[in-house]
């Protein structure tokens, strides 16, 4: 009887996450994804540090797939990949399409990396 009642449980735990799955990737109503916020996340350079806060320069470099993030024209960190590609179309899109601010939102000591954010959609979003 016991054995029976745990796998009553099992499946409706997991019809329950189904269900919950398919609702969290339902479209709704009031997504908007021009209010989406562009947050990437960047490789520290060896031996740069960058706290919570900081704003950085975020620019695309020529033509390989790849931002460079720098605190004046020091150079702190790099982009690349999907997180390039997101926000260089982010950049292009600007008042300015060859550079664009970013917020350090998030920075991780132990793998070396950080999450930065455009500035003018921080500001819209709170």
């Amino acid at each position: 009887m016991g054995e029976n009642l745990k796998k009553g449980h099992c499946e409706a735990f997991k019809k329950g996450t189904d269900r919950q799955m398919l609702v969290m990737s339902s479209p709704q109503l009031f997504r908007r994804p021009d209010m989406e916020l562009t947050r990437v996340d960047a490789n520290l350079l060896d031996g740069k540090l960058v706290s919570i806060g900081e704003t950085l320069l975020a620019q695309q470099s020529g033509d390989l797939p790849m931002v460079f993030l720098s605190k004046g024209s020091e150079p702190i960190a790099t982009i690349e990949g999907e997180g390039a590609a997101k926000l260089v179309e982010a950049i292009e899109g600007s008042d300015c399409p060859d550079f664009a601010e970013v917020n350090v939102v998030d920075v991780c000591d132990i793998s070396d990396s950080i999450t930065v954010q455009l500035i003018d959609e921080e500001r819209n979003d709170g």
